[in-house]
């Protein structure tokens, strides 16, 4: 049988590749990647070229080839190509980066060295764009579920474990820890053994995770009964979030509130935001709300009115137009 190898695609590929003008690359790119989903000897053939296009110069370019190399099935990442990956990984553009993120989520790593530097480059990402915090951490927990074994290997390094000195515990809300820790509990839930390896605060903050972000820690019935760190970790976040507003409009509505007492709960309410993607938006709303109530109810002073004008303005920006059933949380 002729087929498309035999008559010299790959050189034609190579030409669209190196030519002058974006439009052709762009197009040989993803003519490249419908090919090599249809051919995997092709796939192997132009896995590496199309990791080098991630450095074109051109964003049209670079954003072909992260759709074409989602298309090969088994795709296997190595140091030199992950290192591409996590320079593009920095550009300054959110489509491109959460298709990278995809990409590293489903693709393979060749040893552990390459898991260590994915996970740094994740952490490096989530430090530049805090704003991709979820996606970050939605990559984190895939490449824990599908490196488990590599991960087993890492985890003293992840975690900063020392062999018989304890070190201080991380705090449970840190975006970064947060990351490692998801890549952890998600490997633990296809590895059991990886158990044995967790420190105490771990096991400990497993309860935190699992009522902060449930859709990304996974079920682990032998860490569920490990004590709750505070007693908000044991309610269901509506409940909390119901109850918080609750307190809030007590404190405001007492003719004895004062800005201070106020400050816990709007904490709690920034703690939702950040942390509940199903709350975001109404904890959101509420926080910046409740930090204008509490503004306009304190005395006047030199840096009051600056306040309430700056998070009025924000509220207006943000939220005008809004459905009612949108903001009657409050």
């Amino acid at each position: 049988d002729v087929t498309l190898l035999s008559l010299g695609s790959s050189g034609a590929f190579v030409n669209g590749f190196e030519d002058e003008s974006s439009a052709v690359r762009a197009a040989a790119v993803r003519s490249a990647g419908r090919l090599a989903e249809r051919c995997p000897a092709f796939a192997d053939q132009c896995a590496d070229v199309l990791v080098d296009m991630l450095a074109d110069d051109i964003h049209a370019v670079r954003l072909a080839a992260v759709r074409a190399l989602a298309r090969l099935a088994d795709f296997q990442l190595a140091g030199p190509q992950l290192h591409v990956c996590l320079a593009a990984l920095k550009e300054d553009n959110a489509e491109l980066r959460r298709g990278l993120r995809d990409l590293l989520a489903g693709c393979g790593l060749a040893d552990t060295d390459c898991l260590r530097t994915l996970l740094a480059g994740l952490l490096d990402n989530l430090a530049r764009y805090p704003a991709d915090r979820h996606c970050v951490w939605r990559c984190s927990a895939a490449v824990g579920r599908r490196h488990s074994g590599l991960l087993q290997l890492a985890i003293a390094d992840l975690l900063c474990l020392h062999p018989y000195l304890q070190g201080a515990e991380p705090m449970k809300e840190d975006p970064a820890y947060t990351a490692v820790l998801l890549a952890v509990l998600n490997a633990t839930a296809r590895l059991p053994q990886l158990r044995a390896l967790l420190p105490p605060y771990a096991k400990r903050h497993y309860a935190y995770m699992r009522a902060a972000l449930p859709s990304l820690t996974p079920a682990l019935p032998a860490l569920a009964s490990a004590p709750p760190i505070t007693a908000a970790v044991s309610v269901n976040n509506e409940e909390f979030f119901a109850a918080t507003l609750a307190k809030v409009r007590a404190e405001l509505q007492s003719a004895a509130s004062g800005r201070r007492r106020l400050r816990p709960l709007l904490a709690d309410l920034a703690r939702l935001a950040r942390l509940t993607p199903a709350l975001a938006g109404r904890a959101a709303f509420a926080h910046d709300w409740c930090r204008l109530a509490a503004a306009l109810a304190s005395p006047t002073s030199s840096s009051t009115c600056p306040d309430a004008v700056a998070i009025t303005y924000r509220l207006q920006l943000l939220y005008s137009g809004q459905h009612a059933e949108t903001v009657d949380c409050l």
